[in-house]
């Protein structure tokens, strides 16, 4: 047990590390959308790979996924900028879930099957039970909400949720989501690019904020339609 705690407290530390790097960076800097495209186009064909690995390093680090998408959205053309940050997407969420599991799952399957078990770590095993069954489903009404991508991430690292049913949850619910935030993305820095708001009322604007409420409203449209993703396989349950 104390091993266990040991590495679920190093866990702990690197999710606060990603804390403390958003609290002490210069977030201003990333409304630099021309300075961040010179940058950009001085690594040439690293600049992929790079925006890649900062954007699964961001999942692992529990940082603001859905602004570096955006940010992702305006540096690069909208095809690339798609297959460019899903890669970052799964990358992270594969890494964020090995470490996860390497270091949290130890602990909490020895919490929850301790013999002194309140009425909370009662009902928390038997979720954690149920994930083992319903990985899948649950991953994927996880992803196509719009949580924090670290959360899901890891909420599948320290359950017993297969990883074959998380990275499949994964990639299915990540692949509207990631075009939605690419569409959005890319309107707003042609908005920024023309210095006028009228792009974000033109056809494109609409289009992007209905994109955006469609996204928000699916995981409850399919928790009605498909009820594995519903009451049974949601969470919380």
């Amino acid at each position: 047990m104390h091993v266990a705690a040991a590495k679920f407290a190093v866990f702990v530390c690197i999710l606060l590390t990603g804390v403390m790097a958003v609290w002490m960076s210069d977030l201003a800097s990333f409304g630099d959308v021309a300075g961040l495209r010179q940058t950009v186009e001085s690594a040439g064909v690293f600049a992929p790979l790079i925006y890649i690995v900062l954007f699964a390093l961001s999942v692992v680090f529990a940082l603001p996924a859905t602004a570096i998408t955006l940010v992702g959205a305006a540096l690069f053309e909208p095809i690339a900028a798609y297959f460019i940050i899903l890669t970052g997407a799964m990358l992270g969420a594969c890494a964020s879930f090995g470490l996860g599991r390497w270091l949290g799952r130890d602990f909490v399957a020895q919490l929850l099957s301790s013999s002194d078990q309140s009425r909370l770590l009662d009902r928390l095993s038997r979720l954690d039970r149920a994930l083992e069954q319903r990985g899948f489903a649950t991953m994927t009404y996880l992803r196509l909400g719009h949580l924090p991508y670290f959360l899901p991430s890891y909420i599948g690292a320290l359950t017993r949720m297969r990883f074959r049913d998380y990275f499949w949850g994964t990639l299915v619910g990540s692949i509207p989501n990631t075009f939605v935030f690419v569409f959005l993305g890319d309107t707003l820095r042609r908005a920024w690019e023309t210095g006028s708001a009228r792009e974000l009322m033109s056809w494109r604007g609409g289009i992007a904020a209905g994109l955006v409420l469609v996204s928000a409203a699916l995981p409850f449209v399919l928790s009605k339609l498909w009820p594995a993703l519903g009451a049974e396989g949601a969470p919380g349950a």
